[in-house]
């Protein structure tokens, strides 16, 4: 019996021995060939039909349907591939093919069917494959040959551990960069704001780009994308805001490069979307506070007695609608919002909006009439949510309700919707 067994394991070790013999020569074959189609593109850098035809094969390495994929990259990688892809670029950094096919490889090299690959981008990383990117992204001037290394970059944010590494090696001079080439691209800006995104989930991150002063472009960018009606767009740079809201420093950057206007022009813009209501309103409560609020109700009662005294051509009424819209959105935070409650403060806005409907509109032009309009649908929204914290205001029989019948009966009469 243990002959059978000894000769029985003679038998199966020699079949194992020569199985990894076989795998290991046919890892060598296969080094071999990606080194020699490396050495050729190495060597032939300004020879561009030749460089083309072996970035073709070198391509055909990390794509489907070769069934190696994972290991043919991390031999490119290892072998320096990144950086002989990185010569070639710059070397012909004004040949659009040439570069856009660099970046194609370069992505493939760190995803697999398109999906980031942690290990591959890890020891891309390693290897400094994120420098090469940068660098030539920075000497690109212009064109969609850099949309690859764009997405490069964004994929290799989204392994939380190289975050640090990026934004060490330079990696707000590419945001920046992107917004340059592409100033009007939404589905560009929608990349950018991805990568914000995920950096902006580090402390480092966020940090940076207040340091940077990135917090501008991303309001402005923002404001882009509301005019194209790109929610998606617009609730992934909210998301990038909402992340900058875990810091006072933050808070103050999105308040002084204009966040309050720029989320009152997204409220107007998908006033019925609840998921950008919702972030909205969560960023409003992080950074609006009852002082905005009283700036603004301060503002009002200015325009009111101006009115008052001096006559309804005494304001500039597009001025009235900009603090009405702000006034309508710090209501969106609880506590901002009750302040309106107040005797004094609901009044100004109920004597406001009755002075307002007194304008007579004969003979105004046209744009008059669209802020007039404008007024009156944030006077509606205002009293819309007070009249949700106040429903008593409904019942005549409270003393509340028999006061403010007249306010009901004006809203009703109001030309803003005649």
């Amino acid at each position: 019996m243990e002959k059978q067994e000894k000769c029985q394991t003679k038998k199966n070790t020699k079949p194992l021995s020569s199985i990894k013999e076989q795998r290991l020569k046919a890892m060598r074959q296969k080094e071999e060939t990606i080194n020699t189609v490396l050495t050729t593109a190495k060597d032939n850098p300004k020879f561009v039909k030749l460089l083309i035809y072996t970035l073709n094969s070198l391509e055909g390495f990390v794509s489907p349907p070769n069934r190696e994929i994972r290991i043919n990259a991390s031999i490119i990688i290892r072998l320096e591939g990144v950086g002989i892809l990185h010569t070639i670029s710059l070397k012909n950094i004004s040949n659009d093919e040439i570069v856009l096919k660099a970046g194609d490889i370069i992505w493939k090299l760190i995803s697999i069917y398109d999906t980031v690959d942690q290990e591959l981008a890890k020891l891309f990383a390693d290897k400094d494959g994120h420098k090469a990117v940068i660098e030539i992204l920075v000497a690109k001037k212009e064109g969609e040959s850099t949309v690859p290394y764009i997405r490069i970059l964004n994929g290799l944010v989204q392994i939380p551990q190289l975050v640090q590494k990026l934004l060490d090696d330079g990696l707000a001079d590419t945001v920046k960069k992107t917004d340059e080439i592409f100033p009007d691209d939404i589905e560009m800006i929608n990349l950018n704001f991805d990568t914000l995104k995920k950096i902006s989930n580090q402390k480092s991150g966020r940090d940076f780009i207040i340091t940077k002063h990135l917090v501008e472009s991303i309001i402005q960018n923002i404001n882009k994308c509301t005019e194209k009606k790109n929610a998606n767009a617009v609730l992934c740079g909210l998301a990038v805001l909402d992340n900058l809201c875990r810091n006072d420093a933050g808070k103050e950057a999105i308040k002084s490069a204009g966040g309050l206007e720029c989320l009152s022009n997204v409220l107007d813009n998908f006033e019925s979307d609840d998921y950008i209501l919702k972030m909205c309103a969560k960023i409003y409560s992080k950074i609006a506070t009852t002082d905005d609020m009283k700036k603004q109700l301060d503002l009002l009662r200015g325009y009111y007695e101006s009115i008052k005294t001096k006559g309804p051509d005494s304001v500039k009424y597009g001025d009235v609608n900009k603090s009405l819209v702000l006034v309508s959105n710090f209501m969106l935070v609880d506590e901002i919002g009750k302040m309106l409650l107040e005797k004094d403060n609901f009044e100004l806005m109920e004597n406001l909006f009755k002075e307002i409907t007194k304008i007579p509109l004969d003979g105004k032009d046209k744009d008059f009439i669209n802020v007039y309009l404008l007024m009156n649908k944030y006077f509606m929204i205002i009293f819309y949510r007070l009249f949700e914290m106040k429903p008593d205001i409904y019942d005549k029989k409270s003393e509340f309700g028999k006061d403010k019948q007249s306010l009901i009966k004006e809203i009703q009469n109001s030309k803003g919707f005649i």
